[in-house]
C-alpha cells in the first residue's frame, strides 16, 4: 500500500537532505556556480556517489512500512548490506527487476542535478541582464539566488523522485498479487491541480494510464502516468484488492475517458476474478 502522508514526508526529507549534503561534499564551501556545478556533473567520484546514494533510497523507498529501517537505509554506514538484504528479499516476490529501474532511473537523475541547478542559474542571470542591469550587479545578484534556486530544485526533485518511487513499487507489488486495477487518490486540499483532482477516486488500470491534463482539456506534454510519476505530484495509488473498498457507482477510467459504473457493469467489464 502507498506511504502514509507522515512517512512520505519524512522520505522526501531524507531524501533532500542526503542530495543537499552530496553537492557540499562535492562543491566544498564555494558557491554553486555554473562552473563549480559543471566540474561536479563531470567529477566520476560523483558519479558513483549518485549510484550510492540511489541505492539507499532504494532500500529506503522499498521498505517504507518501517520508518526506523528507512533511516537507517539513508544513514547507516551498512547501507550496502541493507541494499543486498533488501534485493534478496524483494527477487523472492519479483519485485526487485522494479526496484533495480528506481535505482538506475534515480541514479542518472542524481548525476543531472547540478547540470539542471546550473542551467536554472544560468536562466535567472538572463533575466537579470535583460532588465539592464550591469556585470558586476548580475554577478552579485545571480551570488544571492543561487542558494535558493539549488534549494528550490532540489526540493522539486525530492518530491518528483519519492513520488515516483513509490508508485514503481506500488505497481510492482501489485502486478505481483494480480491486482490489476488501483484507485487514484490525492491529497485532497487546495494544492492539488485541477487535472489530478479530476481523478480522484477514479478506478484505472495499471495497463491503462491517463493523461491527467487532457482528460479536462488541457495541452501537456508529460504523456500518461501513475500518480507520484509527475512533477510536485502528491497523488497515491491505491490497489483495487476488494470492490467492497470502493463506494459504487464509481467512476472508471478507460482508453482516454473516465465513465461512472455499477458494482455489476464494473464486475463485468474488467473481468474482476473475485467473489464480491
Amino acid at each position: 500500500m502507498p506511504l502514509a502522508v507522515p512517512a512520505f514526508t519524512r522520505l522526501q526529507n531524507l531524501y533532500e537532505r542526503e542530495l543537499t549534503r552530496l553537492l557540499r561534499t562535492f562543491g566544498g564551501r564555494r558557491p554553486l556556480t555554473p562552473v563549480i556545478l559543471r566540474r561536479i556533473a563531470a567529477d566520476p567520484q560523483f558519479k558513483k556517489a549518485a549510484w550510492d546514494m540511489a541505492k539507499k533510497f532504494a532500500a529506503a523507498a522499498g521498505t517504507a512500512n518501517a520508518a526506523s529501517w528507512r533511516e537507517a537505509a539513508f544513514k547507516s554506514t551498512r547501507a550496502g548490506d541493507i541494499w543486498k538484504a533488501l534485493k534478496k528479499e524483494l527477487r523472492a516476490t519479483g519485485v526487485g527487476h522494479r526496484i533495480d529501474q528506481v535505482v538506475a532511473a534515480n541514479a542518472h537523475m542524481i548525476s543531472s542535478v547540478p547540470l539542471k541547478i546550473a542551467e536554472s542559474i544560468t536562466a535567472y542571470a538572463a533575466k537579470v541582464e535583460q532588465r539592464g542591469g550591469r556585470a558586476s550587479e548580475i554577478e552579485a545578484e545571480v551570488r544571492r539566488m543561487s542558494p535558493s534556486l539549488a534549494k528550490s530544485r532540489i526540493q522539486l526533485i525530492a518530491r518528483t523522485e519519492v513520488g515516483k518511487a513509490e508508485s514503481a513499487v506500488t505497481r510492482a507489488r501489485s502486478e505481483e498479487i494480480g491486482a490489476d486495477w488501483f484507485q487514484w487518490s490525492t491529497a485532497e486540499d487546495e494544492r492539488v491541480r485541477p487535472s489530478h483532482k479530476n481523478l480522484n477516486l477514479v478506478l484505472v488500470r495499471w495497463a491503462d494510464l491517463p493523461q491527467p491534463e487532457m482528460l479536462i482539456g488541457e495541452r501537456s506534454t508529460l504523456g500518461p502516468g501513475a500518480p507520484g510519476e509527475f512533477p510536485n505530484c502528491r497523488c497515491a495509488s491505491l490497489p483495487l484488492i476488494s470492490l467492497d473498498e470502493v463506494t459504487w457507482p464509481a467512476r472508471v477510467y478507460s482508453m482516454g475517458s473516465i465513465k461512472r459504473m455499477t458494482r455489476a457493469a464494473f464486475k463485468k467489464f474488467a473481468s474482476w476474478p473475485q467473489a464480491a
